[in-house]
């Protein structure tokens, strides 16, 4: 699973985020967050929308699916969940 943001995170926010997924938390920048989790808690992502002011875009990833963080590090999902490639 993902999170998308279309403006920029500060890192306070990048914080209460991972304290709230803690070890499915995987990857976080200013504009993603990789989960290796299929679960969404609609509770969770409406805190975490009221706390950054802004909508929170949720992806169900597949197999496969590669994400692009801000940094230019790549992500790849397989059976066991988000791996690093680079």
């Amino acid at each position: 699973m993902s999170m998308n943001f279309k403006e920029d995170i500060t890192e306070e926010h990048q914080s209460i985020i991972k304290e709230m997924f803690g070890d499915e938390m995987v990857a976080i920048d200013e504009r993603t967050a990789l989960f290796n989790s299929r679960l969404i808690n609609q509770q969770k992502m409406k805190k975490i929308a009221n706390k950054i002011q802004q909508p929170v875009e949720v992806e169900l990833n597949d197999l496969e699916d590669i994400k692009t963080m801000t940094d230019g590090t790549r992500y790849q999902v397989t059976p066991t969940g988000w791996v690093k490639l680079d």
